[in-house]
C-alpha cells in the first residue's frame, strides 16, 4: 500500500472493502491512509492490517486524534453528521461513494451543498463529468447545438455503489444539460415486492422519462444489479449527436457523419479506476474541489428528480419534481 501522499482517513463498511483496497492500491504515492473507520468485523481488520493503519468504530476519534486532507467515505451508514462537521471544521475536504444522507432535497440534511443551502460540502466520487471521456470532449454543448433529448445509462454491482448513488451521479449530469423536467415517469424492476420510503432501499433496475419543459426529454436507465459496470450518455441537438462513455467519446453529425472521436483505450476502465481516476483529478486539480462545490445544478433539484423517480414507480405515474421541492420547503 502508499507509504508517501497525502495522509486520508476511510470509513468502510464490509462490502465496500475490497473497493477501497482496490482504489488505495492504485493511488499508491498519492495517498496514505492514516486512519481506517468501521464497524468490528474481519473484512475491515484485515483491510487496516494491509494498509498499517490505526482501525476504530469511532470515526470521532480518529478525526480527533488526525486531521486528514481528505476523509473517503465509502459508506454513508454508521456518519454523524456532527462528525461530519468537525471535519469540515478541521479542514478536511468530505469525499464519499454514497450520499450523506436523503432526509429531503432542501436544507442541511441535503446531499451535498445546494446553491444557496447549507448542505455538507460532500462531494461524490466518481463523477461522470470529470469522467475521461466528458474532459477530452472540447464543447460539446456547442458541438451539438440545442438539445434536443439526453439519454444516459449508469449500470453495475452493489457492492460498487448503490442505485441512489448512480441516480444522483445521473441526475446531476442531466440537470447540467437540461432544465429540470416538468414531469418523470419511471418503473423500478428487480427484487423488491414494494418501492421502499428510504431512497437507500432502493435496488434492481430503473428506467425512467422526464419531459423538458416545452420539447425534449431525458431517458434514464440505472441499476445496482446489472452486469458489468458501464456509464454513457448521449446527446441529441440540432446539429449533432454527441456519444461519451467513461473513457471516450465521438461526435457524428445529424446525417450520420463521423466529426470527431477520441481514442479508445485498449482496456475499458472499471469501477475501481472510476473512483482512482476522479480521486486521483480531485488532488492534482484542487480548484475542482471549489467548482465542484459552487457549481452545477442545484443539488435539491437533483434530489428533487430523484424522488420523482422513486414516488412514480411507487405510484405508476408521472410525477413532477417540482411538487417534490414545494413538499420539502
Amino acid at each position: 500500500m502508499a507509504t508517501a501522499g497525502m495522509e486520508v482517513t476511510v470509513w468502510v463498511q464490509p462490502p465496500q472493502a475490497a473497493l477501497v483496497e482496490a482504489v488505495l492500491t492504485r493511488l499508491a504515492g498519492r495517498v496514505r491512509c492514516i486512519g481506517l473507520g468501521g464497524p468490528r468485523t474481519a473484512e475491515i481488520d484485515v483491510l487496516a492490517a494491509k494498509l498499517q493503519c490505526p482501525r476504530e468504530d469511532d470515526l470521532r476519534k480518529l478525526l480527533v486524534e488526525k486531521p486528514a486532507a481528505h476523509l473517503l467515505a465509502a459508506d454513508s451508514h454508521g456518519l454523524d453528521l456532527a462528525d461530519m462537521k468537525l471535519a469540515v471544521e478541521q479542514g478536511t475536504t468530505l469525499l464519499g461513494l454514497e450520499p450523506l444522507t436523503t432526509t429531503h432535497p432542501g436544507g442541511e440534511s441535503a446531499m451535498g451543498r445546494s446553491r444557496g443551502g447549507n448542505g455538507m460540502p460532500w462531494l461524490l466520487l466518481p463523477a461522470f463529468m470529470r469522467g475521461e471521456g466528458w474532459t477530452k470532449a472540447a464543447d460539446p454543448l456547442q458541438a451539438t447545438g440545442a438539445v434536443r433529448q439526453v439519454r444516459m445509462t449508469s449500470t453495475g454491482q452493489s457492492h460498487e455503489c448503490s442505485l441512489l448513488a448512480r441516480l444522483m451521479d445521473v441526475w446531476r449530469t442531466l440537470l447540467t444539460l437540461a432544465p429540470m423536467p416538468t414531469t418523470v415517469d419511471a418503473t423500478l424492476v428487480g427484487p423488491l415486492a414494494e418501492v421502499p420510503e428510504d431512497l437507500r432501499g432502493l435496488t434492481g433496475l430503473m428506467t425512467a422519462h422526464g419531459r423538458l419543459p416545452g420539447s425534449g426529454a431525458v431517458l434514464i436507465q440505472a441499476a445496482d444489479r446489472g452486469g458489468a459496470s458501464q456509464r454513457s450518455l448521449e446527446i441529441f441537438g440540432d446539429t449533432g449527436h454527441l456519444r461519451v462513455s467513461d473513457d471516450a467519446y465521438d461526435l457524428h453529425d445529424t446525417q450520420g457523419a463521423l466529426l470527431d472521436a477520441s481514442e479508445m483505450p485498449a482496456e475499458q476502465s472499471v469501477y475501481a479506476d472510476l473512483v482512482a481516476q476522479d480521486w486521483k483529478r480531485l488532488i492534482d486539480q484542487p480548484s475542482l474541489l471549489v467548482h465542484a462545490t459552487a457549481s452545477g445544478p442545484d443539488l435539491a433539484e437533483v434530489l428533487a428528480c430523484v424522488m420523482a423517480c422513486r414516488l412514480s414507480s411507487r405510484t405508476g405515474e408521472p410525477e413532477s419534481p417540482q411538487k417534490m421541492l414545494e413538499l420539502a420547503s
